[in-house]
């Protein structure tokens, strides 16, 4: 029988699985909650009690008297809210499902800031994820196509907002369907190829468009082809970058939709975005996955 959690498709599902108490004994079972505790001040091993319908981790000091409590959050994503645990699970499949912040607010009947807050959490652990799960693609003389696209943020200071431009660079494997991106402090060639180092496998076709910072890749690289924009869109060999492009048009989408985000909080919906891009039909699973303990 497979995970419970990682299956759960609508919010009704996670009304299925019962109250408080029966929720977080699934979470212990699937490790998203401790299966066990000590006691901080004894150092025995606490039982659990319910507590007002919730379940809480006890050491018993003598038949009246409790030596210490904890909550079976502690130490596990879900101690960063105060949510109902109901509540964050149906707040997690919302968000894999792309719903608007208002409609989940409309729900679940939580705030606008309640709702951006917990889907920034699950945005950080995108960017945590990605970099634990970090592969090179290409290789094998697989086609990489290689963009750098620009986005913008909002900056605040001295009660003034203003655009920022941040250049983002990445590149897809064409047969694989894999994709690295990253934001980037400039756009010149030394820096760019340090990330393609980083990225991409060096026995790989590059194919970009006629940017200077690329000119030289063929040196790193088993080749390079290029696709002259001002002229076309593909080559009369067959060379185009349009997968990455696409790629930018669906990164975009969430912010345009949140009308943008701050300086701060644009790498996590650009990791997000990643995250979704490579894990495919299996984000769901992969996300949950982030939030078991470690």
């Amino acid at each position: 029988m497979g995970e419970v959690i990682a299956a759960l498709k609508c919010t009704a599902d996670v009304d299925s699985l019962g109250n408080e108490e029966e929720l977080s004994k699934i979470l212990m079972n699937e490790t998203y909650l401790r299966g066990n505790a000590v006691c901080s001040k004894c150092q025995k091993t606490m039982t659990l009690r319910v507590k007002r319908g919730v379940l809480i981790w006890r050491c018993r000091d003598s038949k009246s008297r409790d030596c210490s409590t904890q909550s079976v959050r502690k130490g596990s994503f879900f101690e960063k809210s105060k949510l109902e645990i109901a509540t964050i699970l149906k707040l997690v499949v919302l968000h894999v499902k792309k719903a608007s912040n208002k409609l989940i607010g409309e729900e679940l009947k939580l705030s606008p800031n309640t709702v951006i807050d917990f889907r920034n959490f699950l945005r950080e652990n995108a960017l945590t994820f990605n970099r634990r799960n970090h592969q090179k693609i290409g290789g094998n003389m697989r086609v990489v196509q290689i963009d750098e696209s620009a986005f913008h943020s909002r900056k605040y200071g001295r009660g003034t907002q203003r655009k920022e431009l941040k250049w983002f660079f990445g590149g897809v494997c064409a047969e694989t369907r894999q994709m690295f991106g990253e934001f980037v402090p400039d756009r010149s060639a030394r820096t760019l190829l340090a990330v393609l180092v980083k990225n991409v496998e060096l026995d790989t076709v590059v194919h970009s468009d006629d940017w200077t910072g690329y000119r030289k890749l063929g040196e790193t690289f088993a080749k390079h082809e290029v696709v002259v924009h001002s002229k076309e869109f593909v080559s009369e060999s067959g060379v185009h970058t349009n997968l990455i492009e696409a790629i930018w048009n669906v990164l975009k989408s969430p912010l345009k939709q949140a009308r943008g985000t701050s300086d701060a909080m644009i790498d996590g919906y650009l990791a997000e975005g990643v995250m979704r891009y490579n894990s495919g039909d299996l984000y769901q699973e992969k996300l949950f996955d982030t939030l078991k303990l470690d």
